[in-house]
């Protein structure tokens, strides 16, 4: 029987021509293709459009961080290292020439960057390392704690005893490189801290001081951010609570808050912070008009924080610099 009889007989059986498959479209009339779809940028590409965004200052959410390790199925160490030439695309270091990148990440999840900044005309004690720029970028946002801290060289001695001011600072994983992670307590053995010198709180975990700034300054928002950092700052040491806030022509603020050390010496200045904020920003020192430091007076400190500011602000080129006491209520 050929094809064309034996058609004919099954379709002539009850129920079974219903049961048998549509002819297909004829070939003029092709079925529309699904639109292609378009091709995932690699991570590296991704990360550098991340970084290349308005807006971008050095920083990733811990959300932003999760959705992207999701999304190119990355070991977290991938994405903490990439971070780290980027990190060090951000210093400043016309006397040394040598380019430091770190990045903090806190206790939330987040990831955020820093770098080394030196100043010419000023002395060397006046360099901000990338260590704590990146620990002074993650305390503005926020951070109680430091998880681990990656830099593209291994951390100086001053950054090691900066670091162990740190609430998290006998758990805190210092990570290199093409090395094995290792602990600060094992970068710093035998260690002189805040405990030696009988203080209880730490770097990043203070408390918040209740300040009261002259009346003359009430309505000034440049003196109330800068208030609002000095009562955010780390100093039990001297007491000489202060914060900064600087402006630039665009009128953007930065801020900075006072970060002393048991050492004394690796303090990290307010103003230090705020430049750290505007640079991550993107934008340089001459883009600054005014500046506003605000700090509780101190016999232990002597002058505070104002020479120090003046002579930085001199050396960048910088705006004015206006100086306002506050008192510390209770």
């Amino acid at each position: 029987m050929d094809r064309r009889r034996m058609l004919q007989a099954m379709t002539a059986i009850p129920g079974l021509a219903a049961a048998l498959p549509v002819a297909e479209a004829s070939p003029s009339q092709p079925l529309p293709l699904p639109p292609p779809k378009k091709p995932k940028p690699s991570w590296t590409v991704h990360l550098r459009e991340l970084a290349g965004a308005p807006g971008w200052e050095g920083r990733l959410t811990a959300q932003q961080v999760q959705q992207f390790i999701d999304e190119h199925e990355l070991e977290p160490d991938t994405l903490l290292f990439a971070l780290l030439p980027m990190a060090a695309d951000y210093a400043v270091a016309p006397l040394s020439g040598f380019r430091v990148g770190a990045v903090a990440q806190g206790s939330s999840g987040g990831l955020y960057l820093g770098a080394n900044m030196e100043f010419v005309g000023m002395p060397m004690s006046a360099t901000m390392h990338a260590e704590q720029a990146a620990v002074a970028h993650a305390w503005s946002h926020g951070e109680e704690a430091i998880t681990q801290l990656a830099v593209t060289a291994a951390p100086c001695g001053f950054c090691r005893q900066f670091l162990y001011e740190l609430a998290s600072a006998d758990s805190l994983q210092v990570r290199l490189p093409g090395r094995p992670a290792t602990t600060l307590r094992q970068l710093l053995p035998a260690a002189f801290g805040p405990r030696d010198l009988g203080v209880q709180g730490a770097l990043l975990a203070s408390t918040m001081r209740s300040l009261q700034l002259e009346p003359a300054a009430a309505g000034d928002d440049l003196a109330q951010a800068a208030l609002a950092e000095a009562a955010r700052s780390y100093a039990p040491y001297t007491g000489n609570f202060a914060g900064v806030a600087l402006q630039t022509g665009s009128g953007r603020v930065f801020t900075g808050r006072l970060a002393e050390n048991a050492a004394y010496n690796p303090v990290l200045s307010p103003l230090h912070m705020a430049v750290s904020a505007l640079r991550m920003a993107r934008l340089g020192f001459m883009e600054v008009r005014r500046v506003v430091l605000v700090e509780t007076h101190s016999r232990a400190a002597g002058p505070g924080q104002a020479r120090e500011a003046a002579l930085l602000l001199e050396a960048m080129g910088a705006g004015r610099l206006t100086v306002l006491q506050a008192r510390l209520q209770g």
